[in-house]
């Protein structure tokens, strides 16, 4: 896929829901990924670790977390990793939608 007018370069990008292999939020986290974004992904179970994997075999930079984002302290959490990771450059927040 040619993006060449869209770019992530050096941005952190949080992605909720990531989970699937096949889901919407494991998608755009390959998509951003390929477009030079720095992925942090999340789901409630450990299989994001497996989706980690797969992001990091294709060369992109990748961090997974587990979390249940109905519970406001890990919400706090999570939303904090972009700011933590490279405070002074953009980031962005990807929340999969059902």
């Amino acid at each position: 896929m040619n993006h060449s007018f869209i770019e992530f370069k050096d941005q952190v990008c949080l992605i909720t829901g990531a989970g699937s292999r096949t889901g919407i939020g494991f998608a755009a986290a390959k998509i951003l990924g390929s477009l030079g974004g720095r992925i942090a992904i999340t789901a409630t179970t450990d299989r994001i670790y497996e989706r980690e994997a797969e992001l990091k075999a294709e060369g992109i930079e990748a961090k997974a977390y587990i979390a249940d984002l109905m519970d406001r302290q890990q919400v706090k959490d999570l939303a904090a990793i972009p700011y933590r990771s490279i405070r002074d450059r953009q980031s962005c927040i990807i929340e999969k939608l059902r």
